[in-house]
């Protein structure tokens, strides 16, 4: 009976926790959707990429989340984050590694998460064809980033509640166990 209670406690807590990550975007001058009508889609340029267009700087982006979240998946929310400031490029998208020297309530048992940033830029008098006509990653970000990450608050919430719920019916299963073993 211990068993199947460990059992319920390690799966309440995985049917509620979430893949941990935090963006956070710091305009480099004010609200950009004033100016700027929403973009049709967001480009991309990697750090390794040569720039060959101008532009206004609008943004840094910065992700920080757990090694085993996809890239392709990161770098689409890296776009969303600039689309929702009306940006239609990224550019210098770069990935690292960081480490703490203490475990935190927000990066677990985990010292080493990934580190990805990108600048949000404007294009000056785009070529046609260079921004994509392309909104794939609102609907990643939306529904898989925006259920996991923009609420991590809420995310903690639901795996403590699971693991409460868990502990709660293990320390029952104990009670029950040593009542029995009395008779």
């Amino acid at each position: 009976m211990k068993f199947f209670a460990l059992l319920l406690i390690v799966l309440s807590t995985q049917l509620f926790a979430n893949e941990t990550y935090f963006t956070s975007f710091h305009p480099l001058q004010d609200s950009t959707c004033k100016k700027y009508p929403q973009p049709k889609g967001v480009l991309v340029k990697l750090f390794q990429d040569t720039i060959d267009f101008e532009f206004e700087e609008i943004g840094f982006i910065e992700i920080h989340c757990d090694a085993s979240l996809d890239k392709e998946e990161v770098i689409q929310q890296l776009q969303y984050v600039a689309w929702k400031n009306c940006s239609d490029a990224i550019i210098d998208v770069a990935e690292g590694n960081a480490v703490r020297n203490r475990k935190t309530k927000y990066y677990g048992a985990s010292n080493e998460h990934q580190v990805y940033s990108a600048l949000a830029v404007r294009i000056k008098n785009p070529k046609q064809g260079l921004i994509p006509n392309n909104y794939d990653f609102l609907n990643v970000a939306k529904n898989k980033y925006r259920a996991k990450g923009e609420n991590s608050a809420s995310a903690a919430f639901f795996a403590g509640v699971g693991a409460t719920i868990g502990a709660i019916v293990f320390i029952l299963a104990g009670i029950n166990l040593d009542e029995q073993d009395v008779d």
